[in-house]
């Protein structure tokens, strides 16, 4: 039932691309898969955190501050755990609904690939997904390019790394309101060796970790070097960056400037991930918004192909 709801939902996107009843029942299935995804393999894990802490006796690692003020807010008013998980469904789908529709005139379209990926990944690592859509939010406020906007989209930022920590990444996409395309590799690079120095001083307060870090980090890549190298980052990565630029030379009249502020934030997002899921492949995560962008970007771009 729910590949037949998916091929009428993509059917009729192609006929009607801009239908907005079509775009809410788009939200209506989004929402169905995530905060009723019982196949979910990290759901278990999330409900015993949320039992546990309503008990009192979590000693885990979970330390994200909002997430543990969120579980526990909906635990002062006796909510169950589904309950809360719907919310966070709820949040993270509007959440992206909003942030396609603002640079979207063909959401139902951009909608289409995003059903396949990264959708289909995110709905499983929910908190990262959750975390990703306040994320989204952020980056509309930042394609202002005022201070107001800046100081908005780092607001917001920091609201998601108390989700999920790693989110905290995010902050290099301030770059995206660079001028330049040079410049804005520029200061990507000194970015990406910034992350990396405050990585390595603080795990030289323990050599003997540090040193097991990179073992297992490298040895884990290693085995999967070929796939990761040509498929991912050869293709996924550098491949989209190159892709984009050749389209904005030869097709520059039809990026206007909201579309040159995703080109730029897809490409700092696809560059920041190639350079760190050549260490670990957790890192493609990281992608998946840029993916979203990319969506949005392609059918921006094609409906003003003359």
């Amino acid at each position: 039932m729910v590949y037949f709801f998916a091929f009428i939902l993509i059917f009729l996107s192609i006929i009607l691309p801009k239908n907005k009843f079509l775009s809410l029942l788009w939200i209506v299935y989004f929402i169905i898969l995530f905060g009723f995804n019982s196949f979910n393999p990290d759901l278990w894990a999330y409900q015993n955190i949320y039992r546990l802490y309503q008990n009192g006796t979590y000693d885990g690692k979970l330390v994200d501050s909002g997430y543990i003020l969120l579980m526990q807010s909906f635990q002062n008013f006796s909510y169950s755990f589904e309950q809360f998980f719907l919310f966070i469904a709820f949040v993270s789908v509007i959440s992206i609904f909003y942030f396609i529709n603002k640079f979207s005139k063909y959401r139902n379209l951009v909608f289409i690939p995003m059903l396949l990926y990264p959708f289909t990944l995110s709905v499983v690592q929910s908190r990262f997904f959750f975390s990703t859509s306040i994320v989204l939010i952020g980056l509309t406020f930042l394609e202002r390019n005022t201070k107001i906007g800046k100081i908005l989209f780092l607001l917001f930022i920091l609201l998601a790394s108390t989700i999920h920590f790693s989110s905290i990444l995010y902050l290099i996409l301030i770059l995206a309101t660079s001028n330049s395309f040079k410049k804005m590799y520029s200061f990507l690079l000194l970015g990406v060796v910034g992350i990396v120095l405050l990585i390595a001083g603080g795990e030289l307060l323990n050599l003997t970790a540090l040193s097991q870090g990179i073992q297992r980090y490298f040895i884990g890549s290693i085995e999967f070097k070929g796939l990761v190298f040509v498929s991912r980052v050869i293709f996924f990565r550098l491949g989209i960056i190159g892709l984009l630029h050749l389209a904005f030379k030869y097709f520059r009249d039809t990026f206007d400037e909201t579309d040159l502020f995703l080109m730029k934030s897809v490409n700092i997002i696809m560059f920041i991930t190639m350079i760190f899921e050549l260490v670990n492949t957790e890192f493609e995560r990281f992608s998946r918004i840029g993916f979203i962008a990319l969506y949005i970007l392609i059918f921006n771009i094609t409906s003003r192909l003359k």
